[in-house]
């Protein structure tokens, strides 16, 4: 029951890792830097494009929830590690880098406010 504890743990703390760079990453996709960045107001067409592709990665991602936590995993078949899933969730928005490191090489630096 211990080892079960233990790796229940571990497999629910990546999930929780991989949902946050999910969001992390949906909420700063390209289209919605440019938004930003403009002066005007967003059209209403662009805000659906972008609930459409949010809705489409975290759909992505949850169909793993089950599934097996392999270190260095990268297939549906076998196991996910967390940037593993990240890296599936975006599958059909846009390519990213394999591995957590980098990921971080990668898009904005935003402020926390």
């Amino acid at each position: 029951m211990q080892n079960f504890l233990s790796v229940f743990k571990l497999k629910f703390t990546y999930f929780i890792i991989a949902v946050g760079l999910l969001w992390m990453y949906a909420r700063h996709y390209n289209t919605e830097r440019e938004i930003v960045e403009s002066s005007q107001q967003p059209s209403p067409a662009k805000l659906d494009t972008l609930s459409v592709y949010r809705e489409q990665i975290v759909q992505n991602a949850l169909t793993q929830i089950g599934g097996a936590y392999v270190e260095g995993g990268i297939a549906e078949e076998t196991g996910f590690d967390c940037s593993g899933l990240v890296t599936y969730a975006y599958r059909d928005i846009m390519p990213l880098p394999r591995t957590t490191s980098q990921l971080s090489q990668v898009g904005n630096i935003v402020a926390i406010n």
